[in-house]
């Protein structure tokens, strides 16, 4: 193992894996490596995003084991689209869970940090720095998106009013 962390872009398929709803559902312990096997470690850190349509970083994580073939749980597993094939994964501890208002490239900072930044690009793994790293994290701090409560819910079961209700009073008044 390294004494340096590293700095990785990881990257889901919204078609392939439902990673939105595996972090909210707090599920993602895994992730697919299939590319820099031998230079991922564990305690590198990661940046988790979702290609496609909604594209942004839904979650930051550490490496916490090394790279192998670790199996899936039952309940990550379920958020899969499709089947994945049998590949090397690393696990991983979610720092940062951004499911509910993922950093967009929109909202992503400028900057030279950024000019090598491959989100989007058609490959699962690449290699991310620090200062992409930290610029995120600096972002989430500023916004407060880690400290963002969920939506509550407040269920009050519905009144039933009758199917047919007879109005009195004089014409003019308002009855219908």
């Amino acid at each position: 193992m390294s004494d340096t962390t590293q700095y990785w872009l990881f990257q889901a398929n919204p078609k392939i894996f439902r990673l939105r709803e595996a972090l909210r559902a707090e599920v993602l312990e895994t992730f697919a490596v299939k590319a820099h096997w031998r230079s991922i470690q564990k305690g590198d850190k990661v940046i988790i995003w979702q290609t496609g349509k909604e594209a942004g970083v839904y979650a930051l994580a550490e490496v916490t084991s090394e790279v192998g073939e670790i199996e899936m749980t039952n309940a990550e597993r379920a958020y899969f689209q499709v089947v994945p094939e049998r590949v090397q994964r690393v696990q991983l501890r979610i720092e940062y869970n951004l499911w509910n208002q993922p950093i967009t490239k929109e909202v992503m900072p400028d900057g030279k940090a950024f000019n090598d930044f491959y989100a989007g690009l058609p490959k699962t793994n690449y290699q991310a720095t620090e200062a992409q790293y930290k610029s995120i994290v600096e972002l989430i701090r500023g916004i407060d998106r880690a400290e963002e409560p969920q939506g509550t819910y407040d269920y009050r079961p519905l009144l039933r009013q009758p199917l047919n209700q007879i109005l009195y009073g004089p014409p003019g008044t308002g009855k219908t």
